[in-house]
């Protein structure tokens, strides 16, 4: 995999290959620069890959939710994300650094990491339109990422992935909720 292009602020692309498959792919124009892809197919388990690193992610907990965010060469942990009521939460880095998960738009489909200390966006996820038919049931997401602010690529490269983890399980949890809706209505 390639880095991420050298510029203070760079646009990337969340893609997903096949309708329906958990597996992601991070592209920078026509390099691939990560991928996040799901280990089982019932799981909550994910490996995200950088030319920065390897994490895993993983949502803990049925009561007390959380997604811990570890090194995929060491298993040590790096990160977690504690999730809120509305879908919004916070995350909290191993050495105390803390960023904001908010959305950015009304209908929530837009979202960003905003530091903690003075409320500006670090990574910014927004969804794809999709232009053709055959791309309508995937899942895309255009990543803006300031790399001017005091994150590492590796960091940035991280977030990028994250986002689109904490995107995917809001949607698969909004389509477990109306498929429960409907088998009780039914």
């Amino acid at each position: 995999m390639k880095p991420f292009p050298a510029a203070a602020t760079t646009q990337l692309e969340w893609l997903q290959p096949k309708t329906f498959e958990r597996y992601y792919e991070l592209h920078a124009g026509g390099d691939l620069v990560g991928t996040l892809c799901w280990e089982r197919l019932l799981s909550d388990l994910a490996t995200a890959e950088t030319a920065y690193g390897t994490w895993t992610l993983e949502q803990i907990g049925i009561l007390n939710q959380r997604v811990e965010v570890r090194d995929g060469a060491t298993g040590s942990l790096v990160a977690t994300y504690y999730p809120k009521l509305m879908g919004n939460g916070v995350l909290q880095f191993a050495d105390g650094r803390e960023l904001e998960w908010e959305p950015t738009n009304f209908w929530n489909t837009n979202w960003a990491f905003f530091a903690a200390t003075d409320g500006q966006p670090v990574a910014l996820a927004e969804g794809v339109e999709h232009a053709r038919w055959r791309d309508m049931f995937k899942t895309q997401f255009t990543v803006t990422i300031d790399q001017w602010r005091k994150w590492s690529p590796a960091e940035l490269a991280l977030l990028a992935a994250l986002g689109l983890y904490l995107i995917i399980l809001r949607q698969e949890a909004a389509a477990g909720a109306v498929a429960a809706t409907s088998a009780a209505v039914g």
